[in-house]
């Protein structure tokens, strides 16, 4: 059971000009992300199914914003960009 947080409350947060730009370079590294794997679906190099979370990206940024580097994720099908934000390559 979880008995300590470091949680911030929402007042505590400031949203400053770096922070946008931290937020919005995200979702566009998550949004090039999903267009290139549905180019690669196209193309059928990737075999199976896609299920592209585009126009989850602020979602997604949020959720990155929010954790510390060393916390683990778990994205589900459409939560690809997430990866992405962690820095997976992009080649």
């Amino acid at each position: 059971m979880i008995t300590n947080t470091n949680y911030k409350r929402k007042e505590d947060i400031k949203m400053d000009k770096d922070l946008h730009i931290k937020i919005f370079k995200l979702m566009v590294r998550a949004r090039l992300f999903e267009e290139r794997q549905l180019q690669l679906y196209h193309e059928a190099k990737i075999r199976g199914y896609l299920h592209p979370g585009i126009g989850n990206e602020a979602t997604e940024a949020a959720i990155i914003t929010a954790v510390r580097d060393e916390d683990i994720i778990y994205p589900t099908h459409r939560g690809h960009g997430l990866f992405a934000m962690r820095g997976a390559d992009m080649g």
